[in-house]
C-alpha cells in the first residue's frame, strides 16, 4: 500500500469514527492521514470538523485555515472558520468568511444566513434582512430559526422581517 492509499484509509477510518461519535479516536485517524499526506484537503476540512464538535474552536479555526490555503475556493471551508470565529465571539471578524463563502457559492443558504446574523449583530439591519432574504428564498428551513434566532432579537418588530419569515 502506498503512503497515499494509506493516508486515504486514515482518513475513512476518521470518518466512519466520527459517525459513530468517537471523536477522539476520529481526530487521531485524520492526525495520521496527514502525517502520511499534509496537503490531503478532505482530511484537514475535517479535522475541523471534529475540533468543532469537541469544542476546540482556535484549533478548527486553524484547520479551516489550511483549508482556505489549500483550496481557496472551497466555501464550506470559508463559512466553517467564520461559524468556529462566532463561537470564539469574534463576530465582526466572521462576516468576512461568511461573505467570501457566497462569493464562491451563491447559493449557499448557510453562509447567507450567517452573514445575516452578523449583519443583524452589528446592526446593519438593511443589509441583515437582504441577506436574511436571500437565505430564506434559497432555503424556506431556516424560517423557523430566523424568527428566534437571538441575533434578529432587534428586528422582531420589522414589518419585512415579519413578512420574510411568516
Amino acid at each position: 500500500m502506498t503512503e497515499s492509499e494509506d493516508a486515504v484509509s486514515w482518513y475513512n477510518k476518521g470518518v466512519n469514527l466520527g459517525k459513530l461519535g468517537r471523536y477522539d479516536e476520529a481526530l487521531k485517524a485524520y492526525n495520521e492521514a496527514l502525517k502520511l499526506k499534509p496537503d490531503y484537503i478532505n482530511a484537514w476540512y475535517k479535522r475541523g470538523v471534529v475540533l468543532g464538535m469537541q469544542e476546540c474552536h482556535e484549533e478548527a479555526v486553524r484547520a479551516y485555515e489550511e483549508v482556505i490555503r489549500l483550496k481557496p475556493d472551497m466555501p464550506e471551508a470559508w463559512c466553517n472558520k467564520g461559524n468556529r470565529l462566532v463561537y470564539l465571539n469574534r463576530q465582526n471578524e466572521s462576516l468576512e468568511f461568511f461573505v467570501q463563502a457566497t462569493k464562491l457559492k451563491p447559493d449557499y443558504a448557510h453562509a447567507w444566513y450567517n452573514a445575516a446574523c452578523i449583519y443583524a449583530f452589528r446592526s446593519e439591519n438593511q443589509i441583515a434582512l437582504a441577506a436574511l432574504h436571500k437565505a430564506l428564498n434559497l432555503d424556506i428551513k431556516y424560517k423557523p430559526e430566523a424568527r428566534t434566532d437571538k441575533y434578529f432579537k432587534n428586528l422582531q418588530d420589522d414589518k419585512y422581517f415579519k413578512k420574510i419569515v411568516s
